[in-house]
């Protein structure tokens, strides 16, 4: 499953029932609505595709709320997350054509590689075709040859879904989130690496001199 948009937060209300208060049901929260909305523009995004391999994922937490004005006592009010997800089987050929490219770049620098063999395993599915021949001519791609790889060839992560938000007591500034003395650590499983900003490379480069 691969997460293919924003996760979405908003703050909702409780459910009451029979005078008890309850966290509502993800899929009545305005998280979930939004994202679906997300959903089916990326159903007529990727165009031919069964729209039950996309699907809205949503839960909900109890969270603190900083407390009114002129108190001291700490709520917590439901807070709902929504993401679309993208499930659908890959097809592993795509990986031919960065092998097609990475081998002419290698011949054309003097390496003596064999040409690249033309049988059954390297051969390339007739939609791949034109974009191969578009990457090896370092040429960009339209719009429908990117929705033909997003369908079916290319994905971001398995999954990078919240797999930890513990919170604890106190702020030393440096935590991503930290909101009202307490910091959040986020752990997202096999989430890609944002880019490096050049304030981390200038940061990188002094600590590389200091250490030599």
């Amino acid at each position: 499953m691969e997460i293919i948009d924003t996760t979405l937060r908003t703050v909702e209300k409780p459910v009451e029932l029979n005078g008890d208060l309850y966290m509502p049901f993800p899929g009545s929260t305005r998280a979930c609505q939004l994202a679906e909305t997300e959903r089916q523009r990326w159903v007529a995004r990727l165009g031919n595709i069964d729209e039950g391999s996309l699907t809205v994922d949503g839960w909900v937490r109890m969270e603190s709320q900083p407390p009114a004005r002129g108190s001291v006592v700490n709520t917590r009010q439901p807070v709902a997350y929504a993401t679309v997800c993208l499930n659908r089987p890959i097809d592993w050929r795509y990986q031919l054509i960065p092998l097609r490219v990475m081998h002419r770049l290698a011949r054309e620098a003097g390496v003596s590689f064999k040409p690249v063999p033309a049988d059954e395993d390297h051969r390339l599915p007739a939609e791949l075709e034109v974009i191969a021949d578009k990457l090896l001519a370092n040429q960009p791609l339209n719009q429908d040859e990117e929705a033909i790889l997003a369908r079916g060839y290319l994905h971001q992560s398995a999954n990078w879904n919240l797999a930890d938000d513990s919170m604890h007591e106190g702020d030393d500034g440096k935590a991503p989130h930290h909101k009202g003395g307490r910091s959040i650590n986020l752990l997202y499983v096999n989430r890609p690496q944002p880019p490096a900003k050049d304030s981390d490379i200038s940061q990188r480069k002094v600590l590389r001199n200091e250490n030599h």
